[in-house]
């Protein structure tokens, strides 16, 4: 008997190796195995076995399957059409796609755990009006073959969480399965343990820094039907959960539902086919989109009712949304205006808890050169060094790190630090309140499960009143005494070249605001030196509609999504020259076939496939690698697929055929273009 194994996801074609006869009874397809490749020991996934070896030219020497992993398959026959699917619309191969959705093998990484933090769980609260009604009107529609995709508004606190647990109960009462993604995993463990006691024999969680055994475990638990509830991140999303009716996707705005590596895949469009190739129930199977500041794109989609949109307008405690302020604000005044610090003081002896966000790590932001102006660079990326406590200097790129001496690399004269992040707000806190106990929560200060768990137990217990920290304290946990939100730097995102750089600053200040006063009066005090522009104005005077529209403008003026498609083909190579050399051959290449810009040029009305660029990445160099880039526009899907694919075509016969050592990664639907 011989089987037809892919090996990992790095091999595109699968190869042809013998079962040995003691394995015989047991080898299935779509099970794993260990395999020699080039005499090392590989995972791989049988497709397909057969009596004899169906190649017409057999030259080929076939080796033994080493030893069989599972003794039944691991992927259901969805799962496979799943993969075909995502083949094809990521541009990816077969084999990636399949091991994408593994639960263990080359992807998986051992990770330092996430605390496991238990709460004591009050009794659920009655659905309050506006709850009933979108319950009422979600089920009040005809179940149907097709998906119905339902966008949830919900201000920042009001009971998006206890509307989920209603929908899940509905489902698993009927026998049929769910699945809820949250973006965070600190976050998810905090949903988990809420869920855990309301349905404590279906429920179980998956998210990628589970141990191997703890993720295969609860993975088979799924495949078997013996776990009807997954609560999990980005990757519970490929779930074998039996008979799935509802997908609910928290927070469906964040750009961590956005797989970084290929096949670069985005969660909530997984969900959907996942919903899709399942048959008629008969209760909707039903895609919900939750949040307080939902995507642009998903807002457009509800406008033009091709999402179903519900808003919940209240705070579920009844308290007010927390009071904004914009106090005037200069990079003079330090991190922590006057404005700002005199709040602190009302707050902190009101034995009130206070919350400082800065989206910058490390002390300072930069060391600039007093006399040739330029600033301490990575030799790896084409980014500046970030100075950290016990003078070092670090990249938060690829983690390079030198001995900072002061004085300048090029001119060896004195070097300036200029900027704040977190590490530099802890010395203001320690001079300005000096007997208030404070912690910093960012990537640098969480070593471990325990010290992180401890730290969420001291913030709720109150022995912390101040937290420092940058994005990730912004959004998901509800603290009761939590009366103060100050916003450092509200500016930060909006420097960044991307389209989405006003989203997400709305998206963030939105979200952070919320969390003040969720339980009694709050405030929020945002400190920028641009309280006109849009995304800030719109944010802090809670002009929520009015920022989707004047974004809406801008983006169908500059044929950005929603209302062009896009593909960017990302080109990496660590000689600078052939990517300049491929890059002109594109463009020969592509002019007969589509419209060019470049990416300077002012939008024209045109419709049909676009080309942009190439042109160096903002970030040209990351990881000694030079990275160059070339966007795709279309109007609709179907374009994009097309043009896409005859682009490909023609660069897999010539410019990528003759450069070997140039990597390319292709990213459909891209959150950033960085």
């Amino acid at each position: 008997m011989f089987a037809h194994v892919y090996v990992g996801d790095f091999v595109p074609t699968p190869l042809w190796y013998s079962v040995p006869e003691k394995l015989q009874a047991k080898a299935q397809p779509y099970s794993r195995v260990i395999v020699d490749v080039e005499g090392e020991r590989k995972v791989g996934l049988i497709v397909s076995l057969r009596q004899e070896i169906t190649d017409k030219k057999r030259d080929f020497h076939v080796k033994p399957i080493l030893r069989l992993i599972d003794k039944e398959r691991i992927l259901s026959p969805k799962q496979i059409e799943l993969a075909q699917k995502m083949a094809n619309y990521y541009f990816c191969s077969l084999p990636q796609a399949l091991f994408t959705m593994l639960p263990t093998g080359q992807r998986d990484i051992e990770n330092p755990q996430i605390p496991t933090l238990r709460e004591t769980n009050s009794p659920l609260q009655e659905l309050n009006q506006e709850q009933e009604s979108i319950i009422k009107d979600i089920f009040s529609r005809p179940p149907s073959t097709k998906v119905e995709t339902h966008l949830l508004y919900g201000v920042t606190g009001s009971g998006k969480t206890r509307l989920y647990v209603e929908l899940i109960r509905k489902y698993l009462e009927e026998g049929l399965g769910a699945i809820l993604l949250l973006p965070e995993i600190t976050v998810s463990y905090h949903i988990f343990h809420q869920l855990e006691p309301l349905f404590p024999n279906e429920i179980t969680f998956l998210h990628s820094k589970l141990s191997i055994s703890q993720r295969l475990q609860n993975y088979k638990k799924i495949l078997e039907g013996k776990k009807k509830l997954v609560v999990g991140t980005r990757s519970a999303i490929f779930a074998p959960v039996k008979l799935l009716s509802l997908v609910i996707v928290d927070e469906e705005h964040d750009s961590a539902y956005k797989e970084h590596r290929q096949p670069k895949y985005n969660a909530r469009h997984i969900a959907y086919w996942q919903l899709e190739l399942e048959e008629k129930f008969h209760l909707p199977k039903l895609l919900l989109l939750g949040s307080a500041t939902p995507s642009l794109e998903s807002y457009y989609f509800a406008q033009k009712r091709i999402f179903a949109m519900h808003q919940l307008t209240k705070r579920a405690t009844g308290a007010t949304e927390a009071h904004i302020h914009v106090p005037y604000y200069h990079k003079d005044m330090g991190p922590i205006s006057p404005f700002l610090k005199e709040k602190m003081e009302y707050h902190l002896y009101r034995k009130r808890q206070v919350m400082l966000i800065l989206n910058r790590r490390g002390y300072s932001n930069y060391a600039l050169c007093k006399k040739c102006e330029t600033t301490e660079k990575c030799p790896h990326c084409s980014v500046s060094l970030t100075y950290h406590r016990q003078d070092i200097l670090k990249c938060h790129f690829c983690g390079f790190e030198k001995a900072y001496n002061g004085s300048c690399t090029q001119c060896r004269s004195p070097l300036l630090l200029i900027g704040s992040g977190t590490q530099k707000i802890e010395d203001i806190l320690d001079i300005h309140f000096p007997n208030i106990p404070y912690i910093r929560v960012d990537q640098d200060s969480i070593h471990s499960r325990d010290y992180l768990e401890s730290i969420l137990r001291d913030i709720r217990e109150q022995k912390i009143q101040i937290i420092v920290g940058t994005q990730m304290i912004a959004k998901g946990f509800d603290l009761p005494e939590l009366t103060l939100v100050g916003i450092l730097n509200a500016d930060t995102i909006l420097s960044l070249p991307d389209f989405r750089s006003s989203e997400r600053t709305f998206q963030l200040l939105v979200q952070a605001a919320g969390r003040s006063g969720r339980h009694e009066k709050g405030e929020v005090v945002i400190q920028t030196m641009l309280p006109d522009h849009p995304a800030i104005f719109c944010a802090t005077h809670k002009k929520y509609r009015q920022f989707y529209e004047q974004e809406l403008v801008f983006r169908k003026e500059y044929g950005y999504p929603p209302f062009r498609r896009l593909v960017r083909l990302l080109f990496l190579s660590r000689e600078e020259e052939n990517l300049k050399s491929l890059c002109e051959e594109v463009l020969y290449l592509s002019k007969n076939h589509f419209y060019m810009r470049s990416l300077f040029e002012e939008e024209k009305d045109r419709n049909g496939m676009e080309i942009l660029g190439p042109v160096a990445a903002p970030f040209a160099k990351i990881k000694d690698f030079f990275r160059y880039h070339l966007i795709l526009k279309a109007p609709s899907s179907a374009e994009l697929q097309s043009g896409t694919t005859k682009i490909l075509e023609l660069m897999q016969k010539g410019p990528l055929r003759r450069y070997k050592n140039i990597q390319m990664e292709i990213d459909r639907d891209p959150m950033e273009l960085l």
